[in-house]
């Protein structure tokens, strides 16, 4: 991990960890209906270990952070290689719930660092900025599928619902992002309270995220722009 980030620094000139996330997930993202056009919706499952690798190297710029990110993802990704490999569906329930958990901490440390470190805003810790709305989305999801696994009739407008399903959590990606941004097409409701209280949970926090992150830039920046030059 730090070899790809000395790599990086040196041929752009800084950082790009939280761009190079950013960048691999919406690859993720648009990558998914290609695949299930081609019908081979089971090889998701590679890039999603490959994005979670990543989202390691996100958080790699201590060694205490990379090696709780490497204790969080382990789990997630042999579950996820069990399932592509030998469709072993009995592990799969321990891999969501790892992924749960591995994305809420990358979340949080790409958010404290790119957000509310101090110093001048780049091109990088903005990327991470949307990056975490991204992941925010894509764990959100995470939690819809395993209460519709739970219990079957929590949403409308999705079919039977399963987690050892290749692909089947791209419903749920759709209705996190939906929700998170407003939208709130109707094509997929909440029905059960629990998804209902998630939903509009979501739809708030999803609000508060932007307001909390375009102050707190904007702030950074004109603090950083107004601070009197260094006198030699």
């Amino acid at each position: 991990m730090f070899v790809i980030d000395r790599l990086l620094k040196r041929v752009t000139g800084e950082q790009r960890r939280y761009s190079t996330l950013l960048w691999s997930l919406l690859v993720l993202f648009l990558a998914y209906p290609v695949i299930q056009r081609l019908g081979l919706t089971r090889f998701w499952s590679l890039l999603f270990v490959a994005e979670l690798l990543l989202a390691v190297y996100a958080v790699s710029e201590g060694k205490k952070s990379l090696m709780i990110a490497f204790v969080l993802v382990t789990p997630a990704i042999l579950g996820e290689l069990s399932f592509f490999l030998f469709e072993t569906q009995g592990t799969h329930w321990f891999s969501v719930i790892s992924v749960t958990v591995f994305l809420a901490y990358v979340s949080f440390v790409v958010y404290k660092t790119s957000v509310f470190d101090s110093g001048r805003i780049t091109t990088d810790r903005v990327a991470g900025a949307i990056s975490v709305y991204f992941l925010l989305g894509l764990l959100w999801s995470m939690v819809y599928g395993m209460i519709a696994a739970v219990d079957p009739g929590s949403f409308t407008g999705i079919e039977t619902f399963s987690l050892e399903k290749p692909g089947a959590q791209q419903g749920f990606i759709y209705f996190s992002f939906v929700t998170l941004t407003t939208l709130g097409y109707g094509d997929m409701a909440p029905v059960s309270s629990t998804a209902r209280t998630l939903a509009w949970i979501e739809a708030v926090f999803g609000q508060l995220y932007l307001a909390v992150t375009i102050a707190r830039l904007v702030s950074l920046e004109v603090t950083h722009n107004t601070r009197p030059p260094a006198r030699d």
